[in-house]
């Protein structure tokens, strides 16, 4: 956010259209990255080979989904609505609107992201009270 800013000010890029949009993108970015961390700690505890071999190919493959490198009206309607069940799209899409403002047309859902995270975060917590025996104190 610092360089971001740093940037803005020697002009470098535009002031975001809403600043405040962005700053809660982060934080939803957060929370959701939060969720995903706890269920990979929760399965690292228990079976930490397995769960080795696993983080570094999910953190690849989501790359893609991730809306990163594309924009979601880009695409064709089939692929939008496919890519669209993946929360990670929603979390840029909200940043380029919060960026750009009305300009960029924008295709996200807050409820569906927030339920995600809420569904991570859950499932992360209830994993790691299960995990808890693994850990070593």
């Amino acid at each position: 956010m610092v360089v971001f800013i740093v940037l803005i000010c020697i002009s470098f890029g535009d002031w975001p259209s809403d600043p405040l949009q962005m700053m809660i993108c982060i934080v939803f970015r957060g929370l959701l990255a939060h969720g995903i961390g706890l269920i990979f700690l929760s399965c690292t505890a228990i079976s930490p080979g397995i769960t080795d071999r696993l983080v570094h190919p999910f953190t690849y493959l989501s790359i893609p989904f991730s809306g990163m490198f594309y924009m979601a009206w880009w695409l064709p309607g089939g692929f939008q609505e496919v890519l669209l069940w993946f929360p990670l799209l929603h979390v840029m899409e909200f940043v380029r609107e919060g960026q750009f403002g009305r300009r960029v047309p924008c295709q996200y859902d807050l409820v569906y992201l927030m339920g995600w995270i809420f569904a991570l975060n859950f499932i992360g917590l209830v994993a790691l009270k299960a995990a808890k025996p693994h850990l070593e104190s």
